[in-house]
């Protein structure tokens, strides 16, 4: 029978062979907890891990420029409400509020075509059978999408874009337009024929607002899809690596605890109170007060708020208790 030692030499992992036992895992952690992190890496579970964490960094950035530029319009339609905005005085502040919409369009259509390379990329690594079709009926064929793809290489390519505003009025009130004139776009010929027949077919132009709301709704329900087909194609795998890295997240929070009571128990003139604005926000802070100062009740409940890993043992629970100055007697 191997021991294991042989066991690990046998195994093409770091940590030996699957599944890893707790205990293992926290030797290996305590051991060396910088390699013990990388080499759950290994598993075959972080692949898919990984692929949606990025994935979900690419749909934040997209969804933050695209927020960031409504935020633009609308502060530029907000403030053309006040006829001084107008006048000669307010020029500054009216081409820095341009220029700021400009700006908006150009991270929006970076970061929607980032997203688009980095799923294309990720699904190359996994086998997901209806992803084609859905790039196909969602993407490929969407005059929208393809505008917004080939408005990336005009502006790489050719030159910045000029944003237009135009202010109309009607039974509703006045509406005020940010717009791509179709006879400034179509002086470049590098448009795809789905992207040109976008442009040719906008004749008052094409609306930011509308487009990019429309754009993110279409990326949102792809990427929903996406996700939870990434979720559903590696399951247990994913499952079990969530659950290595937990249990090592679990170890360094204990570890982090253990060692800030003790110093703090060490240091009789710590007083823990001051600072929990580091760890709690300030609803949970309210909380926390509202409740009988050094009581159990109170202790009880910071730790309930902070202890996501489920850490606190009894002993650690005594050294909070003890920093707390909570009394035996107190409920």
């Amino acid at each position: 029978m191997q021991n294991d030692d042989e066991n690990k030499g046998n195994s093409k992992y770091a940590l030996g062979p699957l599944p890893w036992e707790e205990e293992n895992l926290k030797i290996a952690y305590f051991s060396n907890f910088k390699r013990t992190r990388k080499a759950i890496e290994e598993h075959p579970g972080f692949l898919a891990h990984h692929a949606l964490k990025s994935i979900r960094l690419s749909l934040d950035i997209f969804l933050d420029s695209t927020a960031d530029l409504m935020e633009s319009i609308d502060l530029f339609i907000k403030e053309s409400e006040v006829s001084e905005f107008w006048t000669r005085p307010k020029k500054e502040r009216f081409n820095k509020l341009e220029l700021s919409i400009r700006r908006g369009v150009f991270s929006a259509i970076a970061s929607a075509m980032a997203l688009v390379d980095n799923s294309r990329n990720i699904s190359k690594k996994f086998t997901l059978p209806d992803y084609q079709s859905r790039i196909h009926n969602t993407f490929e064929n969407n005059e929208e999408h393809r505008f917004i793809q080939d408005l990336r290489n005009f502006v790489s390519h050719f030159k910045m874009i000029e944003v237009d505003w135009r202010v109309s009025w009607s039974g509703e009130g006045k509406h005020t337009q940010f717009l791509l004139q179709q006879k400034k776009l179509l002086c470049w010929d590098g448009w795809k024929p789905l992207a040109r027949k976008f442009i040719e077919e906008s004749l008052e132009g094409i609306d930011l607002k509308i487009l990019f709301e429309n754009y993110k709704t279409r990326v949102e329900e792809f990427q929903f899809w996406f996700h939870t087909e990434i979720e559903r194609f590696s399951q247990a795998e994913l499952f079990e690596y969530r659950r290595y890295e937990r249990l090592l997240n679990k170890f360094e929070f204990k570890s982090f605890w253990d060692v800030i009571f003790k110093q703090i128990m060490r240091n009789k003139k710590i007083d823990p109170y001051q600072y929990l604005g580091y760890y709690l926000n300030s609803l949970e802070i309210d909380e926390v007060l509202s409740l009988p100062m050094n009581s159990r009740i109170q202790v009880d409940r910071i730790i309930a708020i902070l202890d996501e890993y489920g850490v606190c043992d009894e002993e650690l629970r005594r050294w909070i208790y003890l920093a707390f100055k909570v009394q035996n007697s107190s409920r």
